[in-house]
């Protein structure tokens, strides 16, 4: 029997990453600038995905990579029994159909060489990964120039603004799974993302009300956040508990990070936190 939470068609990941980012129109715009890609998906499943999009794309040269810590898909062959449960893939076409290479382990060190990469995209299972920066730093080291990653995070009620922690566990009431403080400050993650935007990337949050992170690779290069991890401050979402606006206690990993203090002036002295942002935050906080 398939777990309903495992098997996710396209259309409902598609729902879930919203208008602003989609998969096959996101794979179509590639192959205008390329003859052949590889695309990768973390947390694929039962592969549902990865093979809708395996068929759609099947007559040109693209390549799909699944990489899922726990594989619940024991081997290819089995990936050609999803195709068939599903009605994927036309009976006819199964024997000779390509299918996605699949990995079992954990993200935050992918085995793939740098740059190597065009396409990565993930949704739901970020959210349960402690080490969340590594993880982003990864997409980031295998992609190729040119190519793209669309990384979602979290739910709804998320970005929290800059302001004071609330307390020293819960530091904020927002439902984020990525929070980053400067000692007894709380930093937003979009503005500390733009920290490292330049010659090699790009980086947006989506117009969503989950937290998307939309990458884009322009020149050859790595990328270090410099973070440093807060053992004790992270810890998993029921045991803080993590809340959304309902009051409903939700899932996840809360990974937690400290900002280094030349990364903390560097926000102000490249006018990315400012004295009038500061106030509209403190406004936004009262209400």
């Amino acid at each position: 029997m398939y777990r309903v939470n495992r098997s996710r068609s396209l259309e409902m990941l598609s729902e879930r990453l919203g208008p602003s980012f989609l998969l096959a129109p996101a794979i179509h715009d590639l192959l205008k600038k390329r003859r052949s890609l590889d695309i990768l998906e973390i947390g694929f499943g039962y592969g549902h995905v990865m093979l809708e999009l395996a068929w759609l794309f099947r007559e040109h040269e693209v390549r799909f990579h699944g990489v899922d810590k726990r594989l619940n898909v024991a081997d290819r062959e089995e990936l050609r029994g999803i195709a068939r449960d599903f009605n994927l893939v036309p009976q006819a076409d199964l024997e000779r159909f390509t299918l996605p290479s699949i990995y079992s382990y954990d993200a935050t060190s992918l085995h793939f060489e740098d740059e190597s990469i065009d396409f990565v995209y993930s949704a739901f299972v970020v959210r349960f990964i402690e080490r969340k920066e590594k993880f982003i730093e990864e997409v980031c080291r295998i992609l190729r120039p040119g190519g793209c990653a669309v990384i979602h995070i979290g739910g709804a009620y998320w970005d929290y603004p800059y302001g004071k922690i609330i307390d020293n566990r819960r530091l904020t009431n927002y439902l984020n799974r990525f929070v980053l403080k400067y000692k007894d400050e709380l930093i937003p993650l979009p503005i500390y993302m733009k920290l490292f935007e330049g010659n090699t990337f790009n980086f947006k949050f989506a117009e969503s009300p989950h937290c998307i992170l939309l990458i884009q690779k322009t020149a050859s290069g790595k990328l270090n956040l410099n973070l440093d991890y807060n053992e004790k401050l992270s810890m998993q979402g029921r045991k803080l508990p993590l809340r959304n606006r309902k009051g409903e206690i939700k899932g996840g990993f809360r990974s937690v990070y400290e900002v280094r203090g030349k990364y903390y002036d560097a926000l102000f002295n490249r006018e990315l936190l400012t004295i009038e942002y500061i106030k509209h935050s403190r406004k936004t906080q009262l209400h």
